[in-house]
């Protein structure tokens, strides 16, 4: 049995099902030397592509600048296919959320700015109203409305307390603020 760091071979309960569906997989590593005999082991027991580098998972689309060493994941796709489920293509962008279900997923993995809306909503689950079904649809409409800006790492500082981290972080995003209104306004889109 061929050991690979802390991935190990044994794939003979996958014997009778490699046959009958395909298994989208990624491999990363620093060692290419690794990876490649990874991918040759692999290939004498699967049938495999080579597919280069991973363009989207789970219906998010990955997008790379490499030379910054940044990488984005984009729900946009799957934004519009919840939009159409719901009837909603043409829903109007609208300015805040109050937001659920489908969307969860969305929240989870790159709109934490629906966080709130949907766990309010959410409490209202067992037995929704019709102001929880305008209430998702104003969500729908929101995701509709496009970019947010956002960012979670850690600070470039030490501090004493967690209201002084907090202030630094009210600091930062203030300043972004101030940026994007500038950029909105020579754009043209003046803000109030």
């Amino acid at each position: 049995m061929q050991s690979y760091g802390k991935f190990s071979g044994g794939w003979r309960e996958l014997e009778d099902l490699r046959k009958r569906i395909a298994i989208p997989c990624g491999i990363k590593g620093q060692d290419k030397e690794l990876i490649s005999k990874l991918k040759k082991d692999l290939s004498k027991s699967f049938d495999m592509k080579d597919l280069g580098p991973t363009q989207q998972i789970l219906g998010m689309k990955i997008v790379r600048e490499r030379t910054k060493r940044k990488l984005w994941l984009s729900q946009e796709k799957y934004i519009e296919r919840v939009l159409e489920r719901f009837n909603m293509k043409s829903a109007k962008p609208v300015s805040t959320p109050l937001a659920m279900g489908s969307l969860m997923y969305a929240m989870v993995c790159t709109r934490p700015d629906i966080a709130h809306a949907i766990g309010v909503v959410s409490r209202f689950l067992e037995n929704p109203g019709k102001e929880h079904r305008e209430a998702v649809k104003w969500i729908l409409g929101y995701l509709r409305g496009g970019a947010v800006s956002w960012q979670s790492k850690l600070q470039k500082c030490v501090t004493l307390s967690t209201i002084e981290a907090e202030y630094i972080a009210a600091t930062k995003a203030g300043k972004e603020m101030v940026w994007l209104k500038r950029f909105l306004q020579k754009l043209g889109l003046h803000q109030k």
